[in-house]
């Protein structure tokens, strides 16, 4: 078995493990990521997974010991750094993410994972000791995706992830009651951010990991209830697949599989155990002795029902939930995007535009500190289509549409949109244009319209031509930001005016929105020609 090895020939990375979930090393590199509460136990067996994978780790920490973490980790080459941070303080944490920047640059994965854990009676428990809890659990997170999350939107990249627990346990209500919150906090949080933003959010509950933190819950339990502590870890093992505690390796590497898989999982609780079993690491199927409905102990049934029970039951139905939660969300994703096709040719239709078009205004911006850059909106339209469909028949006029359709998808590139605009017309959201001249997509779209053979029912060739229009965002503008609306009435306005001149060309205004003001013309009603003599007309053949 290979190891990613640190000092004392000690195993920390099961690198095995790691290949078996399809990950390589290396395969992170350069992300950065935060990972609190990670000088010990599951938070520091994730820190070295994620430097394995190539990832520049950021270990915060109260406890000392995160300095040997962040050791370990560079003496075998990865990047990793320590930062002493109490997280119950709010100063605390802005000092930590400045310190982060200046080392590491923007947060791409945030893990939450710190926590606190009393034992003791939830009554008998003072409100500062719940204060504690809370600032720790879920105060924290939720102040670090305050501050990280806008950093990651404006990216359109990022991940982030709280590790929570079962609904409710005895003696731990503070702990669980605030691990809960933190899941319905990640709830809420993922219905404002829309899938396509590129950030996904969403909770793990990791299971009964075998770490200091388990070991002194076992030890307090057992002084609590006056139960020896082989069977309270007996009643903690009741982990699906294992025969005892989840090996912390596990668990760290089932964290790495889901910050590398993170979008799939957006908004979601996940059971931990879910890459491992999908991967056939275990059986979750499988009963462990520890689990045999014949054990029993006499001097402790209440906690047993609660802890046994809870494990099992909650388990279950939250895979149901998870499982059938995916289901309708795939089925109303296929119901959405039904909506928005057009059945003959396949493309999206109309419906759709308003939507893609406000989301690539939406991303340009974010990457923008004026006004989007870079998106033209190109409008196609069929020559004497009219004609065909008398000549030939409409059955034949919807061979030619779909044979343009398969056109524009080999001529567009994969970052273009294509969408039936309604009847003959056919409109593109071509972004990124800046460093891609629009004047070559639309010149190679007409060429491979104008030199394809469409072949009719008695096996005529016949010959069909294009006019197109286009126009642009921002159009260098920052005392009126035109609708889109707008853009595309311009590109209509030069598609008409390519079909008076001739057809089978193409002009494209080149005015922003200030011009066209200033010599006295509306956006909604270009005069063309007039625009040429001014040269703010490209076009494919002089007017």
């Amino acid at each position: 078995m290979i190891y990613w090895i640190f000092a004392m020939n000690k195993q920390f990375v099961d690198e095995k493990l790691l290949m078996k979930l399809g990950m390589r090393k290396d395969c992170m590199s350069d992300k950065v990521a935060l990972i609190t509460g990670s000088a010990r136990g599951i938070g520091e067996h994730t820190a070295y997974a994620l430097a394995y994978l190539g990832v520049n780790v950021a270990i915060a920490d109260i406890s000392e010991h995160g300095q040997s973490v962040a050791n370990r980790i560079s003496n075998i080459g990865g990047k990793a750094e320590f930062f002493n941070s109490d997280l119950g303080r709010e100063e605390s944490r802005s000092i930590l993410l400045q310190a982060i920047n200046e080392k590491f640059g923007n947060i791409d994965i945030l893990i939450n994972n710190a926590a606190q854990i009393q034992i003791g009676h939830t009554l008998n428990k003072s409100i500062s000791e719940w204060n504690s809890d809370y600032s720790i659990n879920l105060v924290a997170p939720l102040n670090l995706m305050q501050k990280i999350i806008p950093k990651m939107l404006k990216s359109a990249s990022g991940t982030v992830i709280s590790l929570i627990s079962l609904e409710g346990m005895p003696f731990m209500g503070s702990y669980c009651s605030s691990k809960m919150a933190l899941r319905s906090l990640m709830i809420s949080l993922a219905k404002e951010i829309p899938p396509e933003s590129g950030v996904s959010v969403f909770s793990v509950m990791p299971g009964a990991v075998d770490t200091l933190t388990i070991a002194n819950m076992v030890n307090s339990f057992s002084k609590l209830i006056g139960v020896d502590e082989s069977e309270i870890r007996k009643m903690m093992s009741n982990n699906p697949g294992y025969e005892g505690l989840v090996p912390v390796t596990h668990a760290a590497a089932s964290l790495a599989w889901f910050c590398c898989n993170s979008p799939q999982f957006h908004g979601q609780f996940v059971d931990g155990f879910l890459p491992l079993s999908q991967h056939g690491v275990i059986d979750v199927q499988r009963k462990s002795e520890n689990q045999s409905p014949d054990h029993q102990n006499p001097n402790i049934p209440n906690f047993e029902r609660d802890m046994n029970e809870l494990i099992g039951i909650n388990r279950s139905l939250e895979n149901r939930i998870i499982e059938r939660t995916r289901e309708l969300e795939v089925a109303n994703r296929k119901l959405l995007e039904s909506s928005m096709t057009d059945p003959l040719t396949g493309l999206w239709n109309r419906r759709y535009a308003d939507l893609a078009i406000r989301e690539e205004i939406a991303l340009s911006m974010r990457n923008s500190d004026d006004a989007p850059q870079g998106i033209h909106l190109v409008l196609l339209d069929i020559d004497h289509f009219k004609s065909i469909n008398d000549q030939f028949g409409h059955s034949y006029g919807d061979h030619v549409l779909k044979e343009i359709s398969i056109i524009l998808k080999n001529q567009c590139r994969s970052t273009d949109k294509i969408i039936r605009w309604g009847g003959e017309e056919f409109l593109i959201i071509a972004k990124d244009i800046k460093d891609y001249s629009i004047e070559f997509l639309v010149e190679r779209i007409r060429t491979s319209v104008e030199n394809h053979s469409f072949i009719s029912e008695d096996g005529k060739k016949i010959k069909c031509t294009c006019s197109m229009g286009f126009a642009a965002f921002p159009l260098s503008s920052q005392s009126f930001f035109p609708s889109w609306e707008t853009v595309v009435s311009m590109a209509d306005s030069c598609m008409y005016a390519a079909k008076n001149n001739g057809r089978n060309q193409w002009f494209g205004i080149d005015a922003d929105m200030d011009t066209l003001q200033n010599i006295g013309m509306s956006p909604k009603n270009l005069n063309v020609n007039e625009l040429r003599g001014y040269g703010l007309i490209k076009a494919m053949k002089p007017m």
